[in-house]
């Protein structure tokens, strides 16, 4: 988060924040897989992809991460997949 911000002395590089939050994806973190999804999103650092943007808000979902389960809904809901959307906001409630 420092590197992504640039807070505490660090410079902002995106580039080394989204290698840093794919290595905590990659350990098991719940709450780096939203983080990444969120780089698919703005195509910062990386190109912008809907699809893994998705597959990153799964695995976070997955892990627990109420946030991401919830953000995941929103994907489902702009799809036009409402039943699935509303499924995914209830669990993140």
């Amino acid at each position: 988060q420092f590197y992504y911000a640039g807070v505490h002395g660090l410079s902002k590089d995106d580039r080394k924040s989204f290698d840093l939050y794919m290595r905590a994806t990659e350990l098991g973190s719940s709450y780096a897989p939203l983080c990444v999804a969120d780089f698919f999103r703005a195509g910062c650092a990386v190109k912008a992809n809907a699809w893994r943007e998705k597959y990153y808000l799964k695995v976070a979902a997955k892990r627990g991460c109420a946030v991401g389960r919830y953000r995941l809904g929103a994907v489902e809901w702009n799809c036009g997949n409402g039943p699935l959307a509303v499924k995914h906001w209830l669990i993140s409630a």
